[in-house]
């Protein structure tokens, strides 16, 4: 178990040290993008995240949710939509470990 997270943890510093993304539509950036986007939530007396009705229509968060870790964010997601962008073939996991490995050299 040890060596799992001394890895995750060398995998998290490298995707934290990556240059950001080059800017695709003019001097917009990714981050700024999703940035700009933000909308502050209300919290109620019981500690629960108050996600603005539009947000949730959204996202499609009508039901069962998750937070998913993103290194240094999290993101909300409908359990649905997550499972669905999660789902690969053995020969598209196989690729998808290769593409990781080669790109972080790890």
């Amino acid at each position: 178990m040890k060596r799992f997270w001394n890895r995750q943890d060398e995998l998290e510093r490298r995707l934290s040290n990556r240059p950001a993304p080059p800017p695709r539509v003019g001097p917009v950036t990714l981050t700024a993008r999703y940035i700009s986007a933000a909308v502050e939530c209300e919290i109620d007396k019981q500690g629960r995240i108050l996600v603005p009705n539009a947000l949730r229509d959204y996202a499609a968060l009508h039901k069962d949710v998750l937070w998913a870790g993103m290194v240094n964010l999290v993101e909300l997601w409908s359990r649905e939509k997550w499972n669905e962008t999660q789902k690969m073939t053995p020969e598209e996991l196989v690729e998808f470990r290769r593409d990781v490995s080669e790109r972080l050299r790890i």
